[in-house]
């Protein structure tokens, strides 16, 4: 079947189907083309109509930046902090590797006791920080403080940048008696990798969600997360540097600093739409109540404001 249009036939529109059933175009080469610009100069036109759009994207793409720079820079800075707390017995690190202090030759066996060492030390912190991720999950959504708080992802997120910068600044300005302290070292600073799971390690990437209009809504959550990976190539490149140039423990009076102006930028910056937000509180609160139903079997209606 085909359509003619002024006595013509349209090249570039072709009907398909059969007989009796609902027929479905078929786009030709230039109407594809025609309509992946359009779509692009929707995308466009809904950023450059986005409200508040630099404000949003300081409070997305600057907040996930600025986390990526402490959290990959503090990921490589890890055997730094260990190396502290725990020594670094007769090896020294050199460019080319774990080598004995008395001797230029490289021992095995020696190596091999640091790997060890190293890779117990860094699962201990570890374990430290993973559980940070499932108590985000578990408080998302929930209310607090005898229902005065909403845990929303920006309040998430701003809890986790304040203990991230209260912890930072406890290890910069104590380091060198901590160093002393292995222990309450290792807690501090694996406490730090833990207030960074349960805050914005789980939070950058749901709060475009929050933020942005449906239409321009997955372009901006990608821009930010470019912003994200530019941050994880600057903190992994500056902070050896740094800790050369600075010491050690100025290097996480600065981590402290960082986190009080993503802090700020999330408190100041991140708009979000109250009905998106509302959603995450909707769901633990529809579970509780599907619960409630199940075992007093009644039925429960509220609403949400």
């Amino acid at each position: 079947m085909h359509s003619e249009i002024e006595g013509g036939l349209d090249t570039d529109m072709l009907i398909l189907g059969r007989p009796g059933e609902n027929a479905m175009p078929l786009m030709g080469n230039a109407g594809t083309e025609a309509h992946d610009e359009q779509q692009h100069l929707g995308i466009l036109q809904s950023i450059k109509s986005e409200p508040n759009l630099l404000q949003k994207l300081l409070g997305t793409a600057g907040t996930w930046f600025l986390f990526d720079i402490l959290f990959y820079g503090n990921t490589l800075f890890q055997p730094i902090v260990l190396e502290s707390a725990f020594g670094k017995g007769n090896h020294t690190a050199t460019a080319l590797g774990w080598l004995d202090s008395t001797d230029d030759a490289v021992d095995p066996r020696g190596e091999f006791d640091l790997l060890v060492e190293t890779s117990r030390d860094s699962l201990f912190l570890s374990l430290i920080a993973l559980p940070g991720y499932f108590v985000s999950i578990a408080m998302l959504g929930r209310t607090t403080c005898c229902g005065l708080v909403i845990q929303t992802p920006r309040y998430v997120q701003m809890q986790g940048f304040f203990l991230m910068a209260v912890l930072y600044a406890l290890i910069g300005v104590f380091w060198e008696s901590l160093t002393s302290m292995q222990v309450l070292l290792v807690l501090l600073y694996g406490s730090t990798f833990f207030f960074a799971n349960y805050g914005p390690n789980a939070t950058t990437f749901l709060l475009p969600s929050v933020t942005y209009s449906h239409n321009c809504r997955s372009t901006l959550n990608g821009i930010s997360a470019a912003f994200g990976k530019m941050g994880a190539l600057l903190g992994a490149s500056v902070f050896p540097a740094a800790a050369d140039i600075l010491g050690d423990g100025s290097v996480m009076t600065v981590c402290s600093g960082i986190s009080v102006v993503a802090l700020i930028l999330t408190w100041k910056c991140v708009i979000t739409h109250v009905q998106e937000e509302e959603s995450f509180v909707a769901a633990p609160i529809a579970a509780s109540s599907s619960n409630d139903d199940t075992s007093g079997g009644g039925q429960h209606e509220g609403t949400m404001t």
